[in-house]
């Protein structure tokens, strides 16, 4: 069977990248690099939205996806067929040769990560063979299954503390509580409403819990997949100073609730490995480590002066 690839084309491209992790996810899940709902949380939020034209995918002779790469910067995230693993050493040469064109001007260093769970035999070998070395990086990978009794979440919230979902009256706040919890400028208002356009998006499970003030205190996405019956909570985050007070664990739970009832089978999350309050969160929400996927680094460059 024949193999080729080429560059990203279009949003019926972007329906088979979703598509293609789904069915990963049906073989390989829950230890899986991303969900159709993390594609759309990488990509809707920006302001080039995600840069997918990067991205290189390969197809078989029967014009199947079976793999792409999605590069961003210094690293590069990969998605392939379990049958097709032996994709990785070409979609890895590409993948570098991207970085060098792309890359700071040939003066400076330059190096390329790309991401392996411990148990991707295949992935790990071909990051060693090419010269990669693992990082003390990692994330944690975890799911819970959903098929018994959940905690009660509202019983968890403080008085005059109340259980909401986005809409276009609390983006402001939606958006300013992101910028706050994780000490960042990136999500805006106007990128928010991008990611309200994003396929898998459900206002349902755009959840918050909101401050006796009407401020956005905690925050959770959850995004759906139907196909393989599971959910993934992406992001989940709160204001500084409300942190504490059960907030994000009332919307874990809550979230998972929400999923039940649509007949999901699992809920997955991913924390970082160093993330010890956000790790202890996890734990008590019985959403438990299946994997840790570690980043790995390439110098493709050494600087020059």
């Amino acid at each position: 069977m024949s193999i080729h690839s080429r560059p990203y084309g279009s949003e019926h491209d972007y329906e088979c990248m979703q598509q293609l992790v789904a069915e990963i996810y049906a073989l390989s899940g829950p230890l899986v690099y991303a969900t159709p709902g993390d594609l759309d949380w990488w990509r809707f939020p920006h302001d080039d939205q995600g840069a997918i034209t990067d991205a290189r995918l390969w197809f078989d002779d029967h014009e199947r996806l079976v793999a792409f790469a999605w590069p961003s910067r210094d690293q590069v995230d990969l998605f392939v067929h379990p049958e097709y693993a032996k994709l990785y050493d070409e979609m890895l040469v590409w993948s570098e040769d991207h970085r060098l064109r792309t890359g700071p001007h040939d003066h400076d260093a330059l190096t390329l990560t790309a991401r392996s769970f411990d148990e991707d035999t295949p992935r790990r070998a071909v990051l060693i063979e090419r010269g990669y070395q693992q990082s003390d990086s990692f994330f944690c990978q975890r799911a819970r299954r959903l098929d018994s009794p959940l905690p009660i979440p509202l019983a968890e919230l403080p008085d005059g503390y109340i259980l909401d979902h986005v809409h276009e009256e609390i983006i402001e706040s939606r958006a300013a509580a992101q910028r706050d919890a994780f000490q960042s400028t990136k999500m805006t208002a106007s990128r928010y409403r991008r990611l309200r356009e994003a396929p898998t998006y459900r206002p349902e499970l755009d959840l918050v819990i909101r401050d006796p003030d009407g401020e956005v205190a905690a925050f959770a996405t959850v995004w759906f997949d139907a196909a393989n019956r599971a959910g993934t909570f992406e992001p989940v985050g709160t204001r500084s100073t409300q942190q504490r007070r059960g907030l994000a664990r009332a919307l874990l739970n809550e979230g998972m609730h929400r999923l039940q009832a649509l007949g999901a089978l699992t809920a997955l999350v991913v924390s970082a490995g160093g993330s010890e309050g956000a790790n202890r969160l996890y734990d008590s929400c019985h959403l438990w480590i299946v994997g840790r996927d570690y980043a790995w680094e390439k110098r493709l460059r050494d600087g020059t002066n």
